[in-house]
């Protein structure tokens, strides 16, 4: 799937499927940190532990990105709460050579509404 953005997307029922076939997916969560432990999803990597998203700086990016993301080419899903801030942060990684890059169209809102709804909501 293809959002505003046109970033490519992948549903939270395909996502749910794919993990549980797939273990070397990373699944990177952009929210703040008040959100993240609110509600999250195991084995998330939470951007807020390199650098929360309010406070990006493209020009330190780079370097928490090879924290954060290994290698360009390394499958990655990004998530938010609604699938929007995700969008925008893949199409600036898009930018910096990332490639193997989905959006996890709906975010967490739609995980706990479709998937799991112990994870939570706000």
């Amino acid at each position: 799937m293809t959002n505003s953005f046109g970033v490519p997307g992948i549903s939270v029922k395909e996502f749910a499927n794919k993990i549980a076939d797939d273990d070397n997916i990373l699944l990177l969560d952009i929210r703040e940190e008040q959100e993240f432990l609110l509600a999250n999803l195991d084995g998330a990597v939470p951007l807020i532990e390199y650098m929360p998203l309010s406070q990006f700086d493209p020009s330190a990016m780079p370097d928490y990105l090879s924290n954060a993301l290994g290698s360009p080419d390394q499958e990655l899903v990004i998530m938010c709460h609604h699938g929007i801030r995700s969008a925008q942060f893949i199409y600036w990684l898009q930018a910096q050579g990332y490639e193997n890059l989905l959006n996890l169209d709906g975010g967490i809102a739609a995980w706990a509404e479709e998937i799991d709804p112990k994870v939570g909501r706000y």
